[in-house]
């Protein structure tokens, strides 16, 4: 007899990312994702926005997914900025920390657009991520997406690793910062979910429901009952302002660069 047909979480998932310059690693990283899609979900899509890529194959490599997955794979692709990098906008100080407002408020508006693109496919779940990863554990991704349906939470999201020195990366996003060293306790020995007001981990799994409800938005007024400047530099920080059930589970580790 064949085998059952997988348990999914979710009736359907969009997977959400900005891209620019990826031809190193965007194939390889969009079929990943893919072939999770496929265990978690019997409806998946992917919602992508491009702008400015100045290598060969970028652009090409999006249309053949698009050609590939008819329907499942959309996506926009823009000339905004001049060909020049988001880092740009910052000054040289600013460009050290890789942050500053005026580069915030250039991706706060692209996740905007995407994810309001994304809410029209009407899926139950909304994965926003950065498609930069080295790697991740496809099963701990396949548990994060079971733990967002156990605690009916609004998000969730992992302790993103960075490959060179093997700690943790992307930090500015949790709020609060106090959770860090929570966070990297229970990388040690493997521990229950930590019960945050944000965090992004390069991996958001974000119930679509949730945030309709909360008109959750990127654009988000600053939040005074976050630090530093209510998230004005961090545009997760403003975006999940808006919800209220967000956990970090850190057995989902994605490593980036």
């Amino acid at each position: 007899m064949p085998p059952p047909p997988p348990p999914f979480f979710f009736s359907s998932i969009v997977w959400c990312f900005l891209v620019r310059n990826a031809d190193r690693y965007l194939d390889a990283n969009a079929n990943r994702l893919i072939s999770v899609s496929e265990r978690a979900a019997p409806l998946w899509g992917m919602q992508y926005l491009e702008n400015d890529s100045t290598d060969a194959n970028t652009r090409p490599i999006l249309h053949r997914l698009e050609l590939a997955h008819p329907g499942r794979v959309r996506g926009e692709m823009l000339n905004v900025s001049n060909n020049t990098s988001s880092l740009s906008l910052c000054h040289l100080r600013a460009r050290q920390a890789r942050n500053c407002r005026a580069r915030t408020e250039l991706l706060a508006s692209f996740r905007q657009r995407l994810l309001v693109a994304a809410l029209v496919r009407k899926p139950t779940l909304l994965v926003m991520v950065d498609i930069d990863f080295v790697s991740f554990d496809a099963d701990a991704l396949v548990r994060l997406f079971q733990l967002r349906a156990t605690l009916d939470a609004d998000g969730v999201f992992g302790v993103s690793l960075n490959k060179r020195r093997g700690t943790l990366y992307d930090t500015g996003s949790v709020e609060p910062q106090s959770a860090l060293s929570l966070m990297v306790m229970r990388t040690k020995n493997h521990s229950r979910p930590i019960r945050v007001r944000s965090a992004f981990s390069g991996f958001g799994l974000y119930s679509a429901a949730s945030i309709v409800a909360h008109n959750a938005s990127y654009l988000a007024p600053f939040s005074t009952r976050l630090g530093r400047n209510g998230g004005g530099e961090i545009e997760h920080i403003r975006f999940n302002s808006r919800l209220t059930k967000l956990y970090v589970d850190v057995d989902f580790r994605p490593v980036y660069r």
